[in-house]
């Protein structure tokens, strides 16, 4: 055996010490979003899962009308132009915006603004705002 033996006590820690610091250095940190807030209309939602790497989830919005067909266009803007889509009518009362970044912007449980502009088949223009926040 070794002569010194707290120096051999002493290399034994620190191997393993590191081993362990090396070790839950590689894991990814996974942190999960989940938003969600309301206006007149719609409903909103965001789930999402965040690692050191990479971001997904999905944002959904919820048209709260009986008459979902009567919406003919809308406009969408996330989190002040992060996201913008435009599309003409809705197929059902959801709309579900997929997440699939390699880099994410979404830090943590931090608020978010959904903008929506839409028509309806007379002609008006409806602007809502809905402020995703933190779930309680």
């Amino acid at each position: 055996m070794y002569k010194n033996q707290k120096v051999f006590k002493f290399v034994a820690m620190f191997i393993l010490v590191a081993f362990i610091m090396i070790s839950t250095g590689c894991v990814d940190k996974n942190t999960k979003i989940t938003l969600k807030g309301e206006s007149i209309h719609w409903k909103g939602e965001l789930n999402s899962s965040i690692t050191d790497q990479d971001e997904s989830g999905m944002y959904t919005l919820f048209y709260k009308d009986e008459d979902w067909n009567d919406v003919e266009k809308y406009k969408i803007d996330i989190k002040d132009g992060s996201i913008k889509i435009e599309e003409t009518g809705l197929t059902t009362r959801t709309i579900e915006i997929p997440i699939n970044r390699v880099k994410s912007y979404v830090t943590s449980n931090e608020s978010q603004s959904v903008n929506i502009v839409w028509n309806d088949s007379r002609g008006n223009e409806y602007e809502e705002n809905i402020l995703l926040k933190p779930i309680d």
